[in-house]
């Protein structure tokens, strides 16, 4: 079971909600919003209630469900798709694809970099917000889905580049 502080973490992000946007829906300050999610504050009843309202949920399942994730399924061509753009760095025509790109990127950081493509000017391994999203917006086997297709795809990317 996660902690509250990670369920208000996860529920956010799932609602598409920044820190200031929920602090302005609450009224909760931001910097206690903050000191909520780290753990660093405890979490009144009255302050639960402010933010299962505002996350459009109840108490109980802020407390003890994770958001439900979104059943996004993707066909043989979209898989290929995001999996060359998340091999490549380039950005798929589908707004939705292109966010699911970007977003598993960074899952795949130490493979492309062995194979010569990763290309950051942020040195950080892995982006917190994009793990959230990872988390609370993609369901585990569609990530494993683009994932299989990376693998297998990955090689023949390696040999392009390596013989232009």
């Amino acid at each position: 079971m996660e902690t509250l502080s990670r369920q208000i973490q996860l529920w956010r992000a799932a609602r598409g909600l920044s820190q200031k946007e929920l602090s302005e829906r609450t009224g909760i300050a931001r910097s206690n919003l903050i000191d909520l999610e780290l753990g660093r504050r405890d979490c009144t009843v009255g302050t639960l209630l402010k933010l299962a309202k505002a996350l459009g949920t109840t108490p109980g399942q802020l407390l003890d469900e994770p958001p439900p994730r979104k059943a996004l399924r993707l066909n043989r061509f979209e898989r290929d798709t995001v999996a060359r753009a998340v091999i490549t760095g380039t950005a798929p025509a589908s707004v939705g694809l292109r966010r699911l790109a970007h977003d598993l990127r960074p899952l795949f950081r130490p493979s492309l970099e062995a194979a010569g493509l990763w290309i950051s000017r942020n040195k950080t391994s892995f982006v917190r917000k994009r793990k959230l999203r990872l988390e609370t917006l993609y369901s585990d086997d569609l990530i494993r889905d683009v994932s299989e297709r990376v693998k297998k795809l990955l090689p023949s990317f390696d040999v392009i580049r390596e013989n232009p």
